[in-house]
């Protein structure tokens, strides 16, 4: 498989597929990337996502970077991810162990390089598949999402995505600042544009990048000094990625692996009218209406992000049995998910970026 990546901005559409055979495998992998020109702002009707496929000796590597407040870390990271994980593997025997460690410490070694670009940031959505194991490690920080299933629709995993909503990424923040629980993340998770924000800027909760959030967050909290060993214990814990190792050697048949930006699945979402805002705003304590409490609001996030995951997976094989091409099965899932100029509601104004492969024995 040759290694690929984007970095155009002057199309609405992008798309390639890509093929790597031997005789104990083949691995079909098709992108296509939607420049959404509907966006509130028309200074950024620009693509900011990039998408990556390549190999590593006999193993590949599939990457969405979802860039925010710009491309220039999403572009690093398209550019320059294969090369870093290459060096970091370089002599080593790949074992299971190794590349795991090797993507913790590639995503960190981006995040330190980010500060070149302080007000700018992007997810980061790997999956690392190794052929002789038949195991797939997925690293991820952010909420661009990957999805691994079988042609029988069987969700073997699914990335949960690290929002400011999240009790799970509210204890891990309090955890990694040293503060018991709810003291820290509760001065520096706030509600506003109708949603809880990390520094009321970003809905995301881990990204690579955003120096100036993460100094600001610190800033703006009356609780909490500003201390650089404080903001470099936050910077540090910002880009930890969450790692999970997926094991189809027992499958059979084919695996597929969908790899996507979250404008892909806010705009099926819609469409398919799964309520996306399960966080309400918090209401003053005289408030007579019932409210749902944290725990009730994390778990329907998590119960909007599955239907949602179970809508995209039947899609992809409903397409896949009309045309079993990953090319055309990409390209029009990704065209499911744009809004029409008639009904913001009826999908997404956000870029669609996706990646899906079909991987058999």
């Amino acid at each position: 498989m040759k290694r690929i990546f984007w970095c155009l901005s002057t199309m609405f559409h992008l798309s390639t597929t890509l093929h790597a055979a031997t005789a104990e495998k083949l691995i079909e992998a098709a992108t296509h990337t939607i420049i959404n020109t509907k966006k509130p702002d028309p200074t950024l009707n620009h693509n900011e996502d990039r998408l990556l496929l390549g190999d590593i000796g006999e193993d590949s590597v599939f990457a969405v970077f979802d860039g925010h407040g710009g491309e220039q870390v999403s572009d690093m990271l398209a550019n320059g991810f294969m090369q870093q994980l290459e060096a970091i593997l370089s002599g080593e025997t790949a074992s299971e162990a190794k590349i795991q460690t090797a993507l913790q410490q590639a995503f960190f070694w981006f995040h330190a390089k980010s500060e070149k670009y302080p007000k700018q940031g992007s997810t980061a959505a790997v999956a690392y598949y190794m052929k002789k194991q038949r195991k797939i490690i997925v690293a991820h920080a952010g909420d661009s999402r990957i999805l691994v299933f079988t042609p029988e629709n069987q969700s073997l995993y699914e990335t949960s995505d690290h929002t400011a909503c999240s009790l799970v990424e509210k204890a891990r923040l309090d955890a990694a600042m040293g503060f018991p629980s709810g003291k820290f993340s509760s001065a520096i998770i706030f509600h506003y544009r109708g949603g809880w924000r990390f520094g009321a800027s970003l809905a995301m909760s881990r990204s690579i990048g955003d120096r100036e959030v993460i100094h600001s967050v610190l800033s703006s909290s009356t609780n909490h000094s500003t201390e650089e060993r404080y903001e470099e214990r936050l910077f540090q814990s910002y880009a930890e990625p969450t790692i999970a190792v997926v094991d189809i050697a027992d499958i059979a048949g084919p695996v597929f692996l969908l790899a996507a930006s979250d404008g892909l699945f806010e705009g099926i979402a819609k469409k398919y009218n799964i309520v996306l805002r399960p966080c309400p705003q918090p209401v003053d304590s005289d408030d007579e209406v019932e409210h749902p409490s944290a725990e009730e609001q994390d778990q329907a996030r998590l119960h909007v992000e599955h239907l949602t995951n179970n809508q995209i997976r039947s899609l992809v094989l409903t397409q896949y049995e009309q045309n079993p091409k990953m090319s055309e099965v990409s390209k029009a899932l990704a065209e499911m998910a744009p809004s029409n100029a008639s009904n913001d509601w009826c999908g997404t104004r956000d870029d669609v970026s996706v990646i899906l492969a079909k991987i058999s024995q």
